[in-house]
């Protein structure tokens, strides 16, 4: 795991499997306030190194968002910014809907599988 790399996320599944092994911000809240805390981070001088939006899956918002970012506070990335932005747009404009107990399972199992993906990119 690379220590630079900090995860943003409010999935539980990936907290419960990453807190430990790695900087991790657990958002116990929606999609919506993951990006608005990593777009915060990004104007503090963290850089984007995922994209925000990979698991939005088509017309079926995903409640669960992860963020990866890396970088110490300093001047703020514009394109950092500018994907945080793009992505919180599009999920204040489309939010995930309220979904039983399975379907938020298999969605939390999806965003594990893709940001366990960008995890084996990062290294």
């Amino acid at each position: 795991m690379r220590p630079d790399v900090l995860l943003v996320s409010n999935n539980p599944l990936l907290r419960d499997k990453y807190v430990d092994k790695m900087p991790f911000v657990f958002i116990a809240g929606a999609a919506v306030d993951v990006l608005r805390t990593a777009r915060d981070m990004a104007h503090r001088g963290r850089r984007v190194v995922s994209d925000p939006a990979a698991s939005r899956l088509g017309h079926r918002p995903n409640p669960y968002c992860t963020v990866f970012l890396t970088g110490e506070a300093g001047a703020p990335d514009l394109f950092s910014l500018t994907c945080l932005e793009h992505a919180l747009f599009r999920e204040e404009k489309h939010p995930a809907a309220d979904y039983d107990a399975a379907t938020l399972r298999d969605f939390q199992l999806v965003e594990l599988a893709l940001a366990e993906s960008a995890l084996v990119k990062l290294e």
